[in-house]
């Protein structure tokens, strides 16, 4: 998936879950790093599948608890399920 369509998917589905969560710049990733990770207490890292080259950035101010990181890898495994099973045009139409 390119990062357009994933950052899209994630201002629509994901960041309405998270208050005052914003997506930051996209950083490089290799196969060694995780779907989501801590960057930080107050940001996360995440990519869409494991042979993606590049991870987003979501921040806010208050710091994600570990709930909210498994909220958001459960959310970023299924999406990854969806997207090996259809192209980028359909991919709206699965996620609603």
């Amino acid at each position: 998936m390119d990062e357009g369509a994933f950052r899209d998917l994630l201002a629509e589905h994901l960041l309405p879950m998270l208050a005052g969560t914003r997506r930051g710049i996209a950083k490089p990733s290799s196969a060694r790093h995780a779907l989501v990770a801590y960057e930080s207490p107050v940001a996360l890292l995440m990519k869409p599948s494991v042979d993606q080259d590049y991870r987003v950035q979501l921040l806010r101010s208050q710091a994600f608890t570990s709930e909210e990181k498994v909220l958001v890898k459960l959310l970023i495994t299924e999406l990854g399920k969806i997207a090996a099973e259809t192209d980028t045009e359909h991919l709206a139409d699965f996620m609603t």
